[in-house]
């Protein structure tokens, strides 16, 4: 017994179960409906019952329109009993997916008993929706891995737009690091990792994973915003304008359930649709790129000082009709920075920079760079310190010990100007004074005053040693009579080998010699007026005394005037 629905009767007809209908007829439950599934712009009713006729399957619909299962074809007909469409049929369930012709052309149309979030295979078995896409075949043919994420774009789809008047994009930093800081060429290296977000009406997705890394789409045909990075460098600007040195990826995020829509026969969850309250579903583009960014590095507080470094990112607008800006800019999600060899990065800080319409098509972040001065606290300060209470601690010292005094003045001046040479070689160049040169000009004023006072404190102890006379004496040390030009002799000076005196014969040689010979007794020995007992030819070996020299400098003075 079959019950089939009119728009006002209920009829009860009874079925003889032959073989050609064993299969199929007698076994389906009376209480089944069938639904022809197609594109969604079919607007004619979809739900049909069992209802056979003269031993034949027939599908009758509440409209009156009717599908007939022969035993090689299946045809659709309308209300009056034409025939619409025609399907081959060859098996012995008419429920699946079929190719129909018919005078619109082709089309793919499902007969099923399934449930809304179930697919349908080609066998006619039921999956459900959630296996669908998942990587695994769960029908026969493999109908249910049959997936295309991005559905057919409308004809007046144009890519070098967006998709309104004004799209609201949102503009999430992941990453955002330092990798290098160059001072001497006025830059600094970033590595970042930029994501942004944004929801366009014209596309819709079919049977999108909850996986974000499942929905990737290609980046070639939809319409992304475009920016451009002011302030960096790159070998070739082209190349960067057409991605071809960034990291680019291109997903479909799913945000809601989305709503089940067969296309072509095949039934699956469609987003992208815009409702009241929120989108079930939005795009985002994934940026990752390396790139050097200019910064003025101002070095007058150099080791003390700090720089303010930016990059600047602004949007390629290729028209006013239709415009993008950004409505959100999220820093929240960027680590702590890491700490740089001579630099400390503060936290990013972000300016919106904004146009005539007063919308946000740019974006300025903006680090602290400080400088890291503990390495130059031992090598720098701490040395000029200690050199400088050196040279102060020289001043201390006893005044007449002028030597010590100046030798260790100018040492400490020695090393400060050696090490001044080396941190001005390691340190980067600038025509602007440092803060680090001044405080080696005053270590070096300093050390140099001292030396100063020290020569001008000696210098003014000779003169006053001069002025005061030569019989006083200055701090237990004699003072020695100066002297005149009265007390020199005007004569020839004649050397005086150290305690040799002049050999001299004496006038009683001769006599001792003539009474040895005659007498043959050795000479008496005579005193001396200094007591000493001595013979003639001793007294020959005696020094000369000062009168005798004298008066012999005086007698061959005498005799070389004459002579001359």
């Amino acid at each position: 017994m079959i019950i089939v629905k009119s728009e006002f009767l209920f009829y009860t007809l009874t079925v003889h179960c032959h073989f050609e209908l064993h299969d199929f007829v007698c076994k389906v439950p009376k209480t089944l409906t069938f639904e022809l599934r197609a594109d969604e712009d079919l607007s004619l009713d979809k739900t049909f019952f069992l209802v056979p006729l003269q031993h034949r399957a027939r599908f009758l619909s509440v409209s009156g329109r009717q599908i007939l299962v022969n035993r090689t074809s299946l045809s659709l007909r309308s209300p009056l009993g034409e025939e619409v469409w025609v399907a081959p049929f060859t098996g012995k369930q008419p429920v699946g997916r079929y190719q129909w012709r018919g005078g619109m052309g082709r089309r793919n149309m499902s007969l099923t008993c399934c449930r809304e979030d179930e697919f349908t295979c080609s066998t006619g078995i039921c999956v459900a929706l959630s296996r669908r896409c998942d990587g695994i075949e769960d029908c026969a043919d493999g109908s249910d891995e049959w997936c295309s994420l991005l559905t057919p774009l409308p004809r007046t789809y144009r890519r070098e737009q967006p998709h309104g008047p004004l799209t609201q994009l949102n503009l999430t930093v992941v990453q955002l690091e330092i990798l290098e800081v160059d001072e001497y060429g006025n830059r600094f290296k970033v590595k970042a990792e930029l994501h942004t977000s944004w929801h366009d009406d014209r596309i819709r997705f079919s049977q999108m994973s909850r996986m974000p890394s499942d929905n990737i789409l290609p980046r070639g045909r939809l319409w992304t915003p475009r920016y451009k990075l002011s302030n960096a460098f790159f070998e070739d600007q082209q190349s960067h304008l057409r991605k071809e040195d960034v990291g680019v990826i291109l997903r479909a995020h799913r945000d809601g359930a989305g709503r089940v829509v067969t296309r072509g026969g095949f039934e699956g969850e469609v987003g992208g649709l815009r409702t009241r309250r929120r989108d079930d579903a939005h795009l985002e583009l994934t940026e990752v790129f390396v790139a050097s960014f200019a910064c003025h590095f101002r070095l007058k507080d150099f080791p003390f000082d700090v720089h303010v470094c930016r990059v600047n990112i602004s949007l390629i607008l290729n028209g006013r009709s239709f415009k993008a800006a950004y409505s959100l800019v999220d820093v929240s999600h960027l680590p702590p920075p890491l700490e740089l060899p001579l630099f400390q990065s503060s936290e990013v800080c972000v300016l919106r920079l904004r146009d005539e319409d007063n919308l946000t098509t740019g974006v300025s972040f903006m680090f602290l760079l400080r400088r890291l001065r503990g390495s130059y606290a031992l090598t720098t300060f701490g040395p000029c310190v200690v050199l400088n209470t050196i040279g102060g601690l020289t001043q201390f010292f006893e005044r007449d010990n002028f030597s010590d005094r100046i030798m260790v003045t100018l040492s400490c001046l020695i090393v400060v100007a050696n090490l001044f040479s080396q941190v001005a070689t390691t340190s980067p160049s600038s025509a602007t004074p440092k803060a680090v040169e001044f405080l080696f000009f005053a270590v070096t004023l300093r050390l140099s005053w001292s030396s100063l006072t020290t020569l001008s404190s000696a210098g003014s102890e000779r003169g006053a040693a001069g002025r005061g006379g030569g019989g006083k004496e200055r701090r237990g040390r004699p003072t020695y009579p100066l002297v005149g030009k009265t007390d020199v002799l005007s004569v020839p000076a004649v050397y005086r080998p150290p305690e040799v005196g002049f050999p001299t014969t004496s006038w009683t040689a001769a006599e001792n010699k003539r009474e040895h010979r005659t007498t043959g007794r050795t000479p008496v020995k005579q005193k001396t007026k200094d007591g000493s007992s001595c013979t003639g030819s001793d007294r020959s070996s005696l020094p000369v005394t000062q009168s005798s020299m004298s008066s012999s400098c005086l007698s061959a003075s005498w005799w070389i005037r004459r002579r001359l």
